[in-house]
């Protein structure tokens, strides 16, 4: 596998821009074929996967979510996903599971892979702590 895919920090990097990317690509076929709705959905779906990279990024301790330039979807909406961090991750882990959005582009299938073991990590990351919040009180 691509050492890109790999290192955990360069991994969630590399899924921010590629999943960016691919919103920006709908938004242009959106354009071509008319049906703006049907892209703004799709980006909307990728949205929440890296509001999921955020979180990452932070509970694996490499900084903070505002180190991506994401102003077009405002902060507003990283907050509310914090809000619920763990139901939604688990959420897009079974999604994951049963259609990936990333299976029709390139490196698609090392994407969804790459994705859903940083999910995962995050997942079990948060289940250690919860446990250990529940042996401290």
């Amino acid at each position: 596998m691509d050492k890109k895919w790999n290192d955990r920090k360069c991994c969630i990097k590399n899924l921010i821009e590629n999943i960016s990317s691919l919103q920006k690509r709908n938004v242009e076929i959106g354009d071509v074929v008319n049906d703006k709705f049907m892209a703004s959905q799709n980006n909307n779906a990728l949205q929440l996967f890296k509001y999921a990279l955020y979180y990452a990024w932070e509970v694996f301790g490499y900084g903070y979510h505002g180190d991506f330039d994401d102003e077009e979807n405002g902060k507003m909406g990283y907050m509310m996903f914090e809000l619920d961090a763990i139901n939604l991750i688990v959420e897009l882990m079974e999604t994951l599971k049963r259609s990936s959005p990333l299976s029709d582009v390139d490196n698609g299938e090392a994407m969804t892979d790459a994705l859903g073991t940083i999910l995962q990590d995050v997942a079990q990351n948060m289940k250690n702590n919860e446990d250990i919040d529940k042996l401290e009180q």
